[in-house]
């Protein structure tokens, strides 16, 4: 299937949902198999079309690249999968799982993943600096070292123990999630805070953390 024909098909399956009255992201995915290569990503409807259009149109940005990368051989083996991390009538927070495999030769491929979070009433991502407020990786380090904020591992998502030795943390990283509840978690690509195998890591800031890092 060419890109083109691969943008046509995703595009009449979101106007087919979009027709919808609103429902969870979660039961509207957009899906394309291929050989060594499958897609899927959420379709996202809301009381304004318009609105629903902005936003599916951002995502699909999303599953177009990683559809080109596998197209021009990037990768011989690629996938994206999601998952609706949480959403109300004002907001919906979307994890994009990626997965993608250079050449036979290679142990293994590689994970990462994408946190989008989408304002239903303006179809606008929602930068980080409207959650909360990060001056630098030195104060994450030592918010973790003291509790504040939790480390979890990507696969198994469990709490892990931070260790400043082993895997510093060198950067700000504006990729995150909501989860509910006040829940914020900041993704950082897999081999930044851990080994591989613990994919990737996030850092937790649950209500009282996120209060603290405002002030």
């Amino acid at each position: 299937m060419s890109k083109n024909l691969f943008l046509v098909a995703i595009m009449t399956v979101f106007m087919q949902l979009s027709m919808a009255l609103p429902v969870s992201a979660q039961e509207n995915p957009a899906v394309l198999v291929q050989k060594d290569i499958v897609i899927k990503y959420p379709v996202i409807t809301t009381n304004n079309l318009a609105m629903s259009k902005l936003i599916n149109e951002d995502i699909q940005k999303e599953a177009d690249s990683l559809y080109k990368k596998f197209q021009d051989g990037e990768y011989i083996s690629a996938g994206m999968n999601y998952e609706v991390t949480y959403e109300d009538e004002n907001v919906v927070s979307v994890l994009l799982k990626y997965y993608g495999l250079p050449e036979l030769r290679m142990a293994h491929g590689m994970n990462w993943e994408t946190g989008l979070v989408y304002n239903k009433l303006t179809g606008e991502r929602i930068p980080l600096a409207y959650y909360l407020q990060v001056e630098s990786a030195k104060q994450l380090g030592e918010a973790l070292s003291a509790g504040t904020i939790a480390l979890y591992d990507g696969p198994r998502n469990q709490k892990l123990v931070y260790n400043a030795n082993k895997a510093e943390v060198k950067r700000v990283s504006d990729n995150y999630i909501l989860a509910g509840n006040g829940l914020i978690y900041l993704i950082y690509e897999p081999y930044e805070l851990g080994p591989y195998s613990d994919g990737a890591m996030k850092l937790q800031f649950d209500a009282n953390a996120v209060s603290m890092f405002n002030k």
